[in-house]
C-alpha cells in the first residue's frame, strides 16, 4: 500500500514503480510486478537503484538471461558507475560462475572502494569456494575484503561474525608454544 500511493503520488518515479512492481511480484502478482518493473527500467534505465531492483526481479523469478540483459543495460547506460559491474557479478555469482563473479565485484570496488555490498560478496565468496582455506590467495583474498567491509562500517551481524572467527582461526600460533 505505501509503495502503491508512492506511484499514485508521482507517476514518473522509476524508483517507486520499481519497487512497487517488486513488491508485487513477491506478492504473486508476477505478471502485474514484472511490467512494473520493466516499464520503470525503460523509463530510467540509468537508475542504478531501478537496474539493481530489475536484476532482483529477474533473478528472483529465475530468469538469469534476463537478469544479465538488465545488468548488461544498466552497465552500457552507466559505464562509470560501480553499480554495473556489480550487478554482473551478482547475476554471474548467482549462476555459479564464482570467478567472474569475484572478478566483477572487485571492478565494482575499483570503482567505489566503499561498496559495502561488492566487499561483502568477494570475502563470502572467496571463503565458500575455499572450504578449507587451502587456496591461500583467496583466503588472503576473503580476509582483506572482511577487513574492508568492517572498516567501512558494515553491519551484517553474521559476516563479522564469520570474519571474527576467521581471524582467530587463521592467527598464527604465538612462537615457543
Amino acid at each position: 500500500e505505501p509503495l502503491s500511493k508512492a506511484v499514485a503520488g508521482d507517476a514518473k518515479s522509476a524508483r517507486a514503480k520499481a519497487w512497487l512492481g517488486l513488491a508485487r511480484a513477491r506478492a504473486g502478482k508476477v505478471a502485474e510486478g514484472r511490467k512494473e518493473v520493466a516499464e520503470a527500467s525503460k523509463a530510467d534505465p540509468a537508475d542504478p537503484e531501478v537496474a539493481r531492483v530489475a536484476v532482483t526481479e529477474r533473478i528472483e523469478a529465475n530468469d538469469a538471461d534476463g537478469a544479465m540483459k538488465a545488468a548488461l543495460g544498466f552497465s552500457k547506460a552507466r559505464k562509470d558507475h560501480a553499480m554495473g559491474p556489480f550487478l554482473v557479478a551478482f547475476v554471474n555469482d548467482r549462476a555459479g560462475k564464482f570467478a567472474d563473479a569475484i572478478t566483477g565485484y572487485e571492478k565494482a570496488i575499483a570503482l567505489d572502494a566503499g561498496f559495502l555490498d561488492a566487499h561483502k560478496n568477494v570475502a563470502i565468496l572467496c571463503i565458500a569456494q575455499n572450504p578449507v582455506y587451502t587456496d591461500q590467495k583467496r583466503t588472503a583474498k576473503a580476509m582483506e575484503h572482511f577487513e574492508a567491509y568492517e572498516r567501512l562500517g558494515g553491519r551484517d551481524a553474521t559476516v563479522l561474525q564469520v570474519y571474527g572467527q576467521l581471524k582467530s582461526f587463521l592467527q598464527p600460533a604465538p612462537k615457543g608454544k
